[in-house]
């Protein structure tokens, strides 16, 4: 390799390489790669050293997003000091109580009911304030610890649907289920378990998980969906159309809902791409006969385009940002309020 370019031309072909589909026997298999790139003598003067440093920019590259390559500049030094200072924090975030959990309602679009909501972690950092979940989860998921926090999440969210449920409010909640969690023997007991503790009737929970959770052991990971969705709890595909999933998958999966990704939501109506794909995507959940989600919608433009293309469910902005349990009864009590007077002008 003769420079940086060739480097980054290199790296590209190996990680479209990486990507193609394999068949094994009936099976298609999709793999991704994450590359790390050190220069001699730039980056370092030793073999040891250079290797060393290729590795922690493959590692910063991972947490960032993976299939993709990374170049070493002194500022990954500073990053990966970070970083181990951040997930050094996080083993104290949970039994210090710095998290919490805030609530992005979903709506029915062609109701305009508010029908569901997405609890998401919030991590109030003692010096940070609030760090993103993105740069947080993709730590504890390479650490384990998501396994205890996820847990944390779902006996939060469970507590919250019992006192929305006490109140009249039968809310249906979604929390992500991780790669890692999904992987635990005993996850799906712990989950219903979880339920039984709150009196939390199944149909009220939804989880949500990523293309790439179910792929990396995808027997292991139909098994449990299907034992949790014959037990009354509902499945959804969280940021379709980011990751490699085919309709073989899908088929095989006991999937209800299917989230298009934020990022095609994003530049709907600009972007003919994304726009094409969010389409897709819809075209594909009424083939199934799965309802489509889409996140994001930050647009009235965007909210009409997505209701009369038929997507059912629509959570973002747009409507309401992620709440705190107080603030989203508000919110509720508000929006039908609003629906009833705009009912009654109507008619």
């Amino acid at each position: 390799i003769k420079d940086g370019y060739q480097c980054a031309a290199t790296s590209e072909w190996l990680l479209a390489e990486v990507a193609r589909a394999v068949q094994l026997g009936s099976r298609e298999v999709n793999t991704t790669a994450t590359i790390g790139i050190t220069l001699f003598p730039d980056d370092a003067s030793d073999s040891e050293q250079l290797l060393q440093r290729a590795e922690q920019t493959m590692t910063l590259a991972k947490t960032a997003g993976r299939n993709q390559f990374q170049f070493y500049v002194a500022s990954v030094d500073q990053a990966i000091r970070d970083r181990k200072k951040l997930e050094k924090d996080l083993q104290r975030a949970l039994p210090e109580n710095q998290f919490h959990l805030v609530y992005q309602p979903q709506i029915n679009l062609e109701t305009r009911r508010i029908i569901g909501a997405e609890a998401l972690i919030r991590w109030e950092h003692p010096e940070q304030g609030l760090v993103p979940p993105d740069q947080f989860i993709p730590l504890a998921e390479l650490n384990g610890s998501i396994v205890e926090i996820g847990q944390w999440v779902l006996e939060q969210a469970c507590a919250q649907a019992a006192q929305w449920s006490a109140k009249s409010m039968p809310i249906r909640i979604a929390v992500n289920l991780s790669a890692v969690q999904l992987k635990q023997e005993d996850i799906v007991s712990e989950i219903l378990d979880t339920l039984k503790r709150f009196s939390i009737p199944p149909g009220r929970l939804e989880l949500e998980v990523t293309e790439t959770g179910f792929m990396e052991n995808l027997d292991s990971a139909v098994e449990k969906l299907n034992q949790l969705r014959n037990h009354g709890i509902n499945i959804a595909v969280d940021d379709f159309g980011t990751g490699y999933s085919s309709l073989t998958y899908l088929k095989r999966l006991p999937v209800q809902h299917l989230k298009i990704d934020k990022q095609f939501i994003h530049d709907l109506l600009v972007n003919d791409e994304d726009t094409r794909i969010a389409n897709t995507i819809i075209d594909l959940g009424k083939s199934l006969n799965l309802a489509v989600i889409a996140e994001g919608v930050e647009t009235e433009e965007q909210e009409f385009y997505l209701r009369n293309r038929g997507c059912q469910l629509a959570q973002g902005y747009f409507f309401s940002k992620p709440l705190k349990p107080a603030d989203f009864e508000q919110f509720i009590a508000d929006f039908h309020a609003k629906l009833v007077v705009d009912s009654t002008h109507n008619g």
